[in-house]
């Protein structure tokens, strides 16, 4: 397996993709690129609060 602590970051996103499914962002160390998939909501991603 690799490394990701420290190296990358997950983050939900507000947007559920279905029933056991929701996008998450990907985002690199070492990259501007910044990757949108699905991952099973069992996932344990960090999440983004914002107060209005």
């Amino acid at each position: 397996m690799v490394q990701t602590i420290g190296n990358n970051g997950y983050w939900w996103s507000s947007t559920e993709y279905d029933a056991t499914g929701a996008w998450r962002r990907h985002l690199y160390y070492d990259s501007t690129h910044v990757s949108r998939v699905t991952n099973n909501k069992a996932y344990g991603f960090s999440v983004r609060c914002l107060r209005d």
